[in-house]
């Protein structure tokens, strides 16, 4: 049952069994979501209008502000529509609170595009794979 266990097994998530569903538990978060087989997974990266649709900060995030009058800023860096920043405080977008919350992205718009220096070792590598010539 839940805790952390010495040795190897510190790091791996702690499965247990309760109400005949499986729940697991990782940095002492439970999920009490049916689990369910995976049938497929795909990678991709989100095109400029597929991040605007999703994110819930609609025409983005405006503001450096982070607080106005002590509260986060609506459109500001630390939007409330983009999930719960304290303990007693509810998502403004799906209501939930810490635990239950998954948070929510929003977007920012810049003025010219931005090399995302996580992906740029990754890129080059697969770029190499790739005959620079013939595209084989």
């Amino acid at each position: 049952s839940g805790g952390l266990r010495g040795g190897r097994e510190d790091k791996e998530e702690d499965i247990r069994r309760e109400e005949g569903k499986r729940i697991v538990i990782m940095a002492g978060l439970e999920s009490k979501a049916p689990l369910r087989p995976v049938r497929r997974i795909q990678f991709g990266i989100l095109s400029p209008d597929e991040i605007r649709r999703m994110s819930v900060t609609e025409g983005g995030i405006m503001y450096s502000e982070v607080y106005e009058n002590g509260r986060p800023k609506l459109g500001g860096l630390m939007d409330p529509r983009q999930g719960c920043l304290d303990r007693n405080t509810r998502c403004t977008t799906c209501a939930g609170n810490m635990t239950d919350c998954p948070g929510h992205f929003g977007h920012l718009d810049l003025a010219k595009p931005v090399f995302h220096v996580g992906f740029l070792t990754k890129t080059v590598k697969i770029l190499r794979c790739v005959c620079f010539y013939c595209s084989k």
